[in-house]
């Protein structure tokens, strides 16, 4: 670019204002210089503008040298004549690069740039251009807090932005977050927040306009300012946004360009600048000055100069590098970002795949791939890679055939070349990048099949997805399935995909398999699978399938693989074979924990008829101590139900051993017992003479037992249940709340000593637990309600109290003034439920109509008012009558 050439009109007028206040000494330096110094300037300017610009925001000046700027106008530059005057004695603290050393000398100010920013921003006041003042939050202001971003209350939302409350100006700006797609008009409202004297109000306010999918397009003064923020985290928000403006960013490409230096926010200001692009093209002579100056290459600059139009210069430049350091892998990795390549730089990278340095060959491998357009060249560069004895060259060339742009046809023969490769690595990726490629079914079908097989790949890599697909691929797993010349597990792999295929040709799934199992010379894991897939089919063990029944046990015997051995164990039992549960037993034993923990995990898959054989040994699991297998043991059992109910001696037994996992042993006692309710009775008995024990973990969960137990059968044993209310331990007296809650209103008796509990106790998760307690118990309403009403204004149990005088209904009369007077908190959830909470007391419930009527008609929130319309409509029908008919009229 000539030094004499215009950039912008905006940046023209920048510079020539600079100029002309600059001061003789400026008009008469050569051209060249001025050029520079025109530079710096427009920095510094904008840098002393921003300063000014926080002081025009509050309508205030700070500073007497500096006068006043007019009003921001959002979404135009900022005119020439609006700058401050240049004071011949500041310098740049960013030390832009591609300065000549011949530049003038400056004093440094007393005060840096950033000070006096901190300073300006502290004697900030509110948008409306009067001090802060803070206080409780309104239920009016806080629904329109919540729901501001619904298109009904926007207009609202916005008047919150210039609320002198801090916090309201924060909750509002965080609003912004939940909606990204608002109106022009609301973004635009927000953006002075940016300039709010508080920090955590600028914070939410960068956040909340970065989330949406329409930009801050008259922001950008603000944004400007921002970029100077004490805090780094708005500061680098703030450059992502104007990043995100593109074009209409270009104003602050000066500041971005200053920003870079800075170590926390440089790499936010290259980004901002990508963002902006062709717009900030001009910054592209000192950013390639970085670039060449640095001894290290800096991603995100390189991308930068890619997003500015300026690929051709970066290319000159980082060809250079690599002349001067032909093994520089960041060098060679940078030429693969820069778009669109140069033919130079294809014929660098060629080269580079040749070189000695495997490291440095790879890297130039996977550069090749990133080298957008891709011609034929770079296919046939990655083709010679293919063939390469090193799986790590072999593994970058896939790698790169993946990223090729566009697909050229003529790297498919070479991905499907790769699906066959010796390294499990190099397939997978083969696999991924096919995936990229446009292919028709017959082909996809070919080129992944023999390679989903060796890979364990399910149909759905296959990409089967329609029974004309699956049609189309039966018979090349038919084929697969017959052809000696592939291995065992390819053959196997392509039965059990047969009849997993979903919607499967069941007629030709049957007639393949009943085909490899009749022929003797079908290896044995290819018959098990055949075997495996009849059963599921529903094929009956018979005289028409001799093989059927010795393929399966001696799978189950023999097989090196567990999940093999587990399979036809399971078909062998759903053929009611005898050794079928004996081979399952045997896996649930094995050495081989995680064998063991499939085998115990499928027995929920026998027959019911078959069930009740692994009960012992599913026992001697739960009963011993070093068994890894107890919770697994437990939870089947818990999955049989009735079925298990021979094990309860053994699950209260380990229960009153103290082992550990009892609390999954008492939870399936419970599920069985539910199931078998004629076992209650021994369960109860046996629980409840554990509550005596020494042993904290016993008593607790002892009391969990109960607690699962039929309520009838456990509220006889309420009064042990309840003595538990003052036990040393906290987490055996919440054991005990809560198996009072499980029993309900069985448990009403013991009121009163729960109602104690929430009087002294000090723990507020033991009263929590006590509220849900009284609120199912449903006991004498003259203790409950006094006791529930206390705490109605407590933020985090007055859920639990109301829920308390809700389950008493018209018992809960007493306690409708305080109920009324929660009609009026803040939260909306606590007036919607006591409103519910007045319509469940009824009639009784009539001196709150009043307040429920106000909150009818005026309440924000909709759900509040809809529950106070159902209250009213219950307390006093008649009065919903009219109310209605006065609505209608």
């Amino acid at each position: 670019m000539s030094l004499r050439d215009p950039r912008t009109t905006e940046h023209d007028a920048m510079f020539r204002a600079t100029e002309n206040r600059g001061g003789a000494w400026c008009s008469e330096m050569p051209c060249s210089l001025r050029w520079s110094v025109r530079q710096k300037w427009c920095g510094l300017s904008l840098m002393l503008l921003a300063s000014a610009l926080l002081i025009s925001s509050c309508g205030t000046v700070l500073i007497a040298a500096e006068p006043p700027l007019a009003p921001l106008n959002p979404g135009k530059p900022i005119p020439a004549q609006q700058l401050p005057p240049v004071l011949p004695l500041v310098v740049d603290p960013f030390q832009v690069p591609g300065l000549p050393d011949e530049a003038p000398d400056f004093e440094i100010p007393e005060q840096p740039p950033q000070q006096r920013i901190e300073r300006l921003t502290s004697q900030l006041v509110t948008p409306t251009g009067q001090p802060d003042v803070s206080g409780p939050i309104d239920p009016q202001t806080g629904y329109i807090l919540e729901h501001g971003c619904e298109a009904p209350l926007q207009p609202k939302l916005m008047k919150l932005f210039q609320d002198r409350n801090p916090m309201v100006r924060q909750l509002a700006a965080e609003a912004l977050s939940r909606n990204d797609k608002l109106p022009r008009a609301v973004i635009a409202a927000a953006a002075p927040l940016l300039l709010d004297p508080n920090s955590a109000v600028r914070e939410a306010a960068v956040k909340g306009l970065g989330e949406q999918a329409a930009a801050p397009q008259g922001a950008v003064n603000q944004l400007i300012v921002a970029l100077h923020d004490p805090e780094d985290g708005i500061a680098i928000n703030a450059a992502g946004l104007l990043g995100k403006l593109g074009a209409d960013g270009a104003a602050a490409a000066p500041v971005l360009l200053a920003m870079i230096s800075d170590e926390d926010r440089g790499d936010a200001a290259l980004e901002a600048l990508g963002g902006i692009g062709a717009a900030a093209r001009w910054t592209a002579p000192q950013l390639i000055g970085l670039l060449e100056n640095e001894a290290e290459i800096d991603p995100n600059l390189v991308t930068t100069l890619g997003k500015v139009g300026a690929a051709e210069g970066l290319q000159k430049a980082l060809l250079k590098k690599l002349k001067d350091a032909p093994h520089d892998m960041a060098v060679i990795n940078a030429l693969g970002m820069v778009q669109p390549t140069s033919d130079a730089v294809v014929d660098a990278l060629i080269a580079a795949t040749k070189d000695s340095d495997d490291n440095v060959c790879e890297s130039a491998t996977v550069a090749l791939g990133q080298a957008h357009p891709t011609n034929e060249r770079i296919v046939a560069a990655l083709a010679e890679k293919l063939k390469s004895k090193r799986d790590e060259e072999r593994l970058a060339a896939i790698s790169a055939l993946g990223q090729i742009e566009p697909k050229l046809p003529s790297a498919i023969p070479l991905v499907v070349v790769a699906l066959h490769d010796r390294q499990e690595s190099v397939r997978t990726y083969a696999e991924e990048s096919l995936e990229g490629f446009t292919l028709p079914i017959e082909v996809r079908l070919k080129a992944f099949l023999p390679a989903a097989l060796r890979n364990g790949w399910g149909p759905e890599k296959v990409g089967w997805n329609t029974a004309a697909e699956v049609a189309n691929g039966l018979p090349l797993l038919t084929a697969l399935s017959k052809n000696p010349r592939e291995n065992e597990a390819v053959r196997a792999g392509a039965v059990m995909m047969a009849w997993k295929c979903d919607p499967a040709p069941q007629a030709g799934v049957k007639a393949l398999s009943l085909a490899l199992l009749s022929d003797a010379a079908t290896p044995h894991d290819v018959a098990t699978q055949a075997a495996i897939g009849l059963v599921d089919l529903g094929e009956p063990m018979g005289e028409q399938n001799p093989r059927l029944a010795d393929v399966l046990l001696k799978a189950a015997k023999e097989s090196p693989s567990s999940n093999i051995r587990i399979a036809a164990a399971l078909r062998l039992a759903k053929l009611n074979h005898a050794a079928g549960v004996e081979e399952l037993i045997k896996a649930m034993e094995d050495s081989d924990e995680e064998a063991a923990s499939n085998a115990i995990n499928s027995v929920s898959q026998l027959p019911a008829a078959q069930i009740g054989k692994v009960l012992p040994a599913l026992c001697r699991m739960v009963k011993d101590p070093n068994s890894p297998h107890i919770t697994e043991a437990a939870a089947t059992l818990e999955a049989m139900g009735e079925s298990a109910a021979p094990s309860i001696p053994t699950l209260l037994e380990v229960i009153g051993s103290g082992a550990e996992h009892m609390d999954g042993v008492a939870q399936a006692l419970g599920k069985i017992v539910q199931a078998k309710p004629a076992e209650a009775g021994h369960a109860v008995s046996a629980l409840a003479a554990l509550l005596q024990s020494p042993t904290t973990d016993v008593r607790r969960v002892a009391l969990v037992g109960l607690g699962s137990l039929p309520p009838a059968a456990a509220a006889a044993r309420v009064p042990e249940i309840a003595d538990r209310l003052a036990d040393d331990d906290e987490e055996v007296r919440i054991a005990a709340i809560d198996a009072l809650k499980e029993i309900g209103p069985g448990a009403s008796k013991v009121t009163a000593a729960l109602v104690k509990v929430l009087d002294t106790s000090a723990g507020e998760e033991d009263r929590a637990h006590v509220l849900q307690a009284l609120a199912a118990i449903q006991g004498d309403a003259r203790l409950v309600v006094p006791a529930a009403t206390r705490f109605l204004d407590d933020q985090e149990l007055s859920d639990s109290a109301i829920e308390v005088l809700c389950h008493l209904g018209p018992g809960a009369k007493a306690g409708v003034p305080a109920l009324t007077q929660l009609l009026h908190q803040p939260w909306a959830r606590h007036r919607t439920a006591a409103a519910e909470a007045l319509g469940k007391i009824g009639a009784d419930a009539k001196a709150s109509i009043p307040e429920l009527t106000k909150v009818q008609r005026g309440d924000p929130d909709e759900q509040v008012r809809a529950a106070a319309t159902a209250a009213i409509g219950v307390i006093a029908p008649q009065q919903a009558s009219q109310l209605g008919a006065k609505q209608v009229r």
